[in-house]
């Protein structure tokens, strides 16, 4: 008995696999086993083809079909096959909103920069409008900062490049403990933050925790760094911030929210198939000849209609395994179809392809039939 194990996914960078196959002969002799390639986007890299257990390499997005194969001492053959799917690369779609904290005097003006006046002296729960994206548009998010003493003014020429200099200019202080709310925040997005806290002078440090999880960092005349927190998500549509002082105050003078959307599968730019192409194939080694590409006719072909009819005529009964690929080797149909008489019709679906090269794969009794097809319009 030949098995080539469960059909199996990954999902890119990942861009290789190992078969595990298994080959159990009771009453003969094993004289060789052999994992072939059958179809796919590319040919891919068997590293051991000649073992139950192979890597398989260099794959990329599509389906791919490998064969497992069985010879004995007398001859007797058996095989099994295993589908391979590679999904795209996900990607994220991130959106900044940055914010300057100022008193209401000489507000920065760099382009994507939201100015919030958190006031000149003592303030407590100053709530912002809601904030611009960097791009310009209005976000969901405001904020909310229970506390400031007042705000100070490290000079026009302060400088500094973990952020714009305007920014570090102005930062609003407290001897007290206090919380800085991030609010309207969406519960399918995750959240990085990057904070800014610097003064002009010495002996501060201020420690900002989120989660529980706090990072401090010296005040005095910091110009090149920041406190960044990843990774987080929104409870009932909130992040907190609670910002300590180590000695005697501690700052804030703005911040970066970068909103990453969840991930979405890129599409594929097309490749060629590079395995070869040929009008009929019959992939087996099997000694059975009830079932063979020699029964099967496809009409019409080139597709041009709403429908295809796929006639496949021999012994066989069972099931019948279809599967529609595309020039890259990504499925793009697949039914599980059952053979009780001498000849399996079954209509074809083609109205929604795009024109193209596409492959037809048939799997029934240890037999995988391929043929090529070609979509066109009138």
């Amino acid at each position: 008995m030949v098995d080539a194990g469960n059909n199996t996914s990954i999902t890119l960078p990942t861009n290789s696999v190992v078969l595990n196959g298994s080959v159990v002969d009771a009453e003969s002799n094993l004289q060789s086993i052999l994992w072939t390639q059958q179809a796919g986007p590319t040919a891919a890299t068997i590293v051991s083809a000649s073992t139950n257990s192979t890597a398989v390499n260099n794959l990329v997005e599509g389906s791919y079909l490998f064969r497992l194969t069985a010879v004995d001492d007398r001859g007797a053959t058996g095989t099994d096959s295993i589908w391979i799917t590679v999904n795209a690369q996900p990607t994220t779609t991130t959106r900044q909103i940055k914010i300057n904290l100022f008193g209401g005097t000489n507000p920065q003006t760099t382009e994507g920069w939201n100015n919030w006046n958190v006031g000149g002296s003592k303030i407590t729960n100053r709530s912002s409008a809601a904030f611009n994206y960097a791009d310009g548009a209005v976000s969901t998010v405001s904020a909310t900062l229970s506390y400031s003493e007042a705000v100070s003014d490290n000079g026009a020429s302060f400088g500094g490049t973990m952020c714009p200099p305007a920014v570090l200019r102005y930062t609003s202080y407290a001897t007290s403990n206090r919380t800085l709310t991030l609010n309207g925040l969406s519960a399918v997005k995750t959240y990085n933050i990057e904070l800014y806290a610097s003064r002009s002078n010495t002996g501060n440090s201020t420690r900002f925790t989120i989660n529980g999880v706090a990072q401090t960092v010296v005040t005095d005349n910091n110009k090149t760094n920041a406190v960044s927190f990843t990774n987080l998500s929104a409870t009932n549509g909130s992040i907190a911030i609670a910002i300590a002082r180590v000695n005697t105050y501690n700052y804030i003078n703005g911040l970066t929210i970068t909103e990453v959307s969840p991930s979405t599968a890129t599409q594929a730019t097309p490749v060629q198939n590079t395995l070869p192409v040929v009008r009929d194939v019959e992939v087996t080694t099997s000694t059975s000849t009830s079932v063979g590409a020699k029964g099967l006719t496809v009409y019409p072909n080139p597709m041009h209609g709403n429908t295809t009819l796929l006639s496949w005529t021999n012994p066989y009964r069972g099931k019948v395994t279809l599967k529609l690929l595309d020039a890259r080797g990504l499925q793009v149909q697949m039914q599980v179809l059952e053979k009780w008489q001498t000849t399996l019709q079954y209509n074809l679906n083609t109205i929604a392809l795009p024109a193209g090269n596409y492959w037809l794969v048939l799997e029934a009794n240890g037999v995988i039939v391929q043929r090529q097809l070609m979509k066109t319009f009138r």
